[in-house]
């Protein structure tokens, strides 16, 4: 049994992107906010299991490092169930590529 040095674990949520082509994104994340059909909402470890529809915008991935990457989606849904976000999406892109700050989905 490890020494209990009063660390509490490194407790991450689990996100996947997946589009028609494959995976955009898997990764261990403190949380996402995303688009969702009736506005933005924000998941965290421990969030309830849920399904939702989603509409074209920027999501927002928040990084272990305090950091945000942001990217944006075209509508489609996300699955929130046991500490795993997954986001199924027709399209997906890092936002500031270009063709994503243009995009109109």
């Amino acid at each position: 049994m490890p020494p209990d040095d009063g660390a509490l674990p490194d407790l991450q949520l689990e996100l996947v992107i997946v589009t028609p082509t494959g995976e955009a994104f898997s990764g261990a994340v403190e949380g996402v906010v995303l688009p969702g059909a009736e506005g933005e909402f924000g998941v965290l470890l421990s969030h309830e299991a849920f399904l939702t529809a989603l509409r074209g915008g920027e999501m927002e991935i928040l990084r272990a490092d305090g950091g945000v990457t942001r990217m944006t989606v075209s509508d489609g849904f996300a699955r929130v169930a046991n500490d795993r976000v997954v986001v199924l999406v027709g399209e997906c892109q890092t936002a500031g590529d270009g063709e994503a700050d243009a995009a109109e989905w």
